[in-house]
């Protein structure tokens, strides 16, 4: 049959003996520290006013981290090639003479940004 427990937080610091906790060691509670223990010693620690009742302590919700995105050797191979693309389209771009040649460097400049941009991703 198990043992029935309650919550029970100490207005000081005490240090609860590891017999009663079913531990080998003592066990240094905090003020306010909540901590579950065997019915009899909580009722008796909250009758001597050493304690008090409490819920028992939430979860924390911790946040999981976001992920990390790994790149692999050959997917930073391809980001650099395409930032060197844009590069170069760019140089096109620059050098371009005429209104067809300025057009067609930045259309190119387009695709080359476009693909960057997906590979960044």
């Amino acid at each position: 049959m198990s043992v029935k427990t309650k919550w029970v937080t100490f207005r000081t610091s005490i240090i609860i003996p590891g017999a009663v906790l079913g531990e080998e060691a003592d066990r240094k509670i905090g003020v306010g520290e909540p901590v579950q223990l065997p019915e009899a010693y909580a009722n008796h620690v909250v009758h001597e006013r050493f304690g008090a009742f409490c819920d028992a302590p939430r979860k924390s919700r911790t946040r999981k981290p976001e992920a990390t995105v790994k790149v692999t050797a050959e997917q930073e191979a391809e980001i650099d090639a395409a930032r060197d693309a844009v590069d170069a389209a760019q140089a096109a771009l620059d050098a371009a003479e005429g209104e067809e040649a300025k057009a067609e460097a930045t259309a190119v400049l387009a695709t080359a940004q476009a693909t960057l941009d997906a590979l960044s991703e």
